[in-house]
């Protein structure tokens, strides 16, 4: 798939950053409550205490690394197909593989945020969303996913590229 984009959007997810900063700040308490427990007095004679802090600060700390990773969604469309990417997670979809696309911009549709996956009525989904943004439902006709959601905040812009690229119109 060549990457010269068509369209490039990348759309912020602060939930998730906010996300982060509080594990992160959980982990800073911990390693503060380990060096007073070490430098300044002990905090319980529970044998093990010392362990306890130190695997809640590495625990916190890689899931403020995790959930940072889904502080952004990139959308890009190509010549040759779109790539959605949310943190390492990330959807190559070619244009000769979509079978019918739609978007959703009601608001009582918008309201889960993340990345899911999916079984319903027509095979697996993929979704890769955020909070109150507009959707474009794309349906495939190959692979195991047969469904494809993604947000973004110009959804006539990419219905405009997805029916010129792939000549079919708009379904409900």
């Amino acid at each position: 798939m060549d990457y010269e984009p068509l369209f490039h959007e990348r759309t912020p997810f602060r939930l998730a950053a906010y996300m982060a900063v509080f594990f992160a700040l959980i982990a800073a308490a911990m390693v503060g409550l380990l060096v007073y427990h070490f430098a300044v007095e002990r905090l319980s004679n529970m044998p093990g205490i010392d362990w306890l802090f130190l695997i809640e600060f590495i625990v916190m700390t890689v899931v403020a690394i995790f959930v940072a990773q889904f502080s952004h969604l990139d959308v890009t469309l190509t010549y040759q197909g779109m790539i959605i990417r949310f943190g390492r997670i990330q959807k190559r979809i070619d244009w000769i593989d979509v079978q019918a696309y739609h978007t959703v911009t009601e608001q009582r549709y918008l309201t889960n945020a993340g990345f899911h996956l999916g079984f319903g009525r027509g095979g697996w989904r993929a979704e890769y969303t955020v909070l109150s943004k507009p959707r474009v439902v794309v349906r495939l006709n190959t692979g195991t996913i047969r469904t494809v959601i993604f947000s973004t905040g110009n959804p006539e812009e990419i219905a405009r590229i997805i029916k010129r690229q792939t000549g079919k119109d708009e379904s409900a």
